[in-house]
C-alpha cells in the first residue's frame, strides 16, 4: 500500500503523508503525533452525518443483520483509484465566507457561520479563506442537507471549550439526515494540553470531537489535521435507531487525542483509509456499541501509518478494538489490512503496544468476519497481541509483528479460523 501525496501544504496549515509499507518492518518515513479518547455516550443525543463510502454504494439495510442470517461476506475494500478525485465545484455554487465574519480567531462567529450553512442551497461548497482562523463557541452543523462541502482551504477551526453539553461540544457536527457532505482542508485544533501524557483523558470532557457524523449517509473527511481534542478525531453513532451508512476519513492526520482516533459505536460502510495516527489516547479504533441496536457491517482500516497510542493510564489501549457492552450487538465484516504501526514502548501498565487487536464476541455479542492482513508492528511485543473470542470467521495472514514472548494471536471460542500469522 502506498500513499505518496508529497505537496507542500504545510503553509496552509495541512500536512503532506510520504509513506511506503513493504511486507518488511520498515519505519515509515514521516509519523505525525496523534492522540485518540474513549467513546462518550452522551453524543447519542445528537444526530450527526456519516463519511461517503470510497467504494460504490450497495443497496443494503441500515439495521444489523441478525445472528440467523448467518455469515456475511464483508464488502471488498475500495480500490484506490475509487474515490481519488475530488471533483472541481462549480463555481456558480460557491459560497464564500464574507471578510464580516472574523477570520483571526479573535472573536466566535458560530453564530454567523450557522446561519451561512443553513441557507446553502443543495450542491454548494462553502469556501473558508485559506489561512484562516475561526473561533467556534459552539459546534456548526450541517443538518437535513445534500451535497455540501466545507472547503476549509487550510483554515483552522478552535474547538468549542468542554464544559458544553454533547450536542454543541465538537468542531464540526454532520447530522439530521443529512446526505453527500464532504468536510477537506481543515486544521482542526481543541484545547487538551494533557494530550500525549498519561493525563490525556480528561472525564467528562469526552464530547469535544473534532468531527462527529451521526444518522447521516454519504460523508467524506478529507485532508483534515485534527488536534488536541479531549474526545476523539472522528465519532460515528445513530441517535434515531438508523446507523450512518458510508463515512469515509481519507488521507488526513489525527493526534494528540484524549480518548480515540476513530471512535464507532453505530455504522456501515467506514473507511478508515492512508491516514496518520500518533500520540493517541486510548485506541486508534474503538468499535464499542452502547447497546444492542449498535454496532457496524463492513468496516476497513487500510493503508494508515500509526505512530504511538494508548498513553492514559486509565484503560489498556488497542489498535483496533471491537468489544462493547455485554448485549447481542452486531460487528459483521473487519478488514484491517496495509497499516504500519510504530507502536509505543510506555502506556497502560508500561506495556509495549504495536499490532494489538481485540475482538469480543462472548457474553452475548455478535463478532464474524474478521480479516487481518498484510500489516507491519515495528516494536517487539509479548503475545498474544491479537485477541478473538467468540467470532466466527477470522483471517489472520501474513502480517509482520517481532515478538519478545508467545505468538501472535489467540482464538478462543473462534470457530473459521485461518492463521498463518
Amino acid at each position: 500500500v502506498r500513499n505518496d501525496r508529497g505537496r507542500d501544504i504545510e503553509a496552509r496549515g495541512r500536512v503532506g503523508l510520504r509513506t511506503q509499507v513493504t511486507g518488511q518492518a520498515t519505519r515509515p518515513s514521516a509519523v505525525t503525533r496523534v492522540d485518540n479518547v474513549r467513546v462518550n455516550r452522551a453524543l447519542e443525543a445528537v444526530r450527526v452525518a456519516p463519511t461517503r463510502p470510497t467504494a460504490p454504494r450497495k443497496n443494503e439495510p441500515k439495521q444489523p443483520p441478525t445472528e440467523a442470517q448467518g455469515k456475511n461476506t464483508p464488502t471488498q475494500p475500495p480500490t484506490e483509484a475509487q474515490g481519488k478525485n475530488t471533483p472541481t465545484p462549480d463555481p456558480s455554487t460557491v459560497i464564500t465566507v464574507p471578510a464580516s465574519i472574523d477570520a483571526t480567531g479573535s472573536q466566535d462567529v458560530s453564530a454567523p457561520l450557522q446561519s451561512l450553512i443553513d441557507k446553502a442551497p443543495a450542491g454548494s461548497t462553502i469556501s473558508f479563506k485559506p489561512g484562516g482562523r475561526y473561533k467556534l463557541g459552539v459546534a456548526i452543523r450541517v443538518r437535513g442537507k445534500r451535497d455540501i462541502t466545507l472547503d476549509g482551504n487550510g483554515a483552522r477551526l478552535d474547538l468549542p471549550t468542554t464544559d458544553l453539553d454533547a450536542q454543541r461540544s465538537a468542531g464540526i457536527h454532520v447530522r439530521d439526515g443529512s446526505h453527500g457532505t464532504t468536510i477537506r482542508e481543515f486544521v482542526i485544533v481543541g484545547s487538551n494540553d494533557k494530550a500525549g501524557t498519561a493525563d490525556a483523558f480528561g472525564a467528562g470532557k469526552e464530547p469535544n470531537h473534532g468531527i462527529a457524523v451521526l444518522s447521516a449517509d454519504d460523508t467524506l473527511i478529507e485532508d483534515v489535521d485534527i488536534r488536541r481534542t479531549w474526545g476523539d478525531c472522528v465519532y460515528i453513532n445513530s441517535n434515531d435507531g438508523s446507523w450512518p451508512d458510508g463515512v469515509t476519513v481519507r488521507d488526513s492526520v489525527c493526534r494528540l487525542t484524549g480518548r480515540h482516533g476513530i471512535g464507532l459505536i453505530a455504522g456501515s460502510n467506514v473507511r478508515i483509509v492512508n491516514n496518520t495516527f500518533d500520540e493517541i489516547g486510548f485506541d486508534v479504533v474503538d468499535i464499542e456499541p452502547n447497546n444492542a441496536s449498535g454496532g457496524a457491517r463492513d468496516f476497513v482500516m487500510r493503508g494508515n501509518d500509526v505512530g504511538s497510542y494508548g498513553h492514559t493510564d486509565v484503560y489498556d489501549g488497542w489498535l483496533l478494538a471491537a468489544c462493547g457492552v455485554r448485549e447481542a450487538s452486531v460487528v459483521d465484516g473487519l478488514t484491517i489490512t496495509g497499516n504500519t504501526v510504530e507502536g509505543n514502548t510506555v502506556g497502560w501498565k508500561d506495556r509495549v503496544k504495536a499490532l494489538h487487536i481485540k475482538v469480543c464476541g462472548q457474553e452475548g455479542r455478535i463478532r464474524r468476519n474478521v480479516t487481518v492482513t498484510d500489516n507491519v508492528g515495528l516494536k517487539a511485543v509479548e503475545g498474544p497481541a491479537m485477541r478473538f473470542t467468540d467470532v466466527k470467521g477470522v483471517t489472520v495472514t501474513g502480517n509482520t509483528q517481532p515478538l519478545s514472548s508467545g505468538g501472535l494471536a489467540s482464538f478462543s471460542g473462534s470457530s473459521d479460523v485461518t492463521y498463518d500469522g
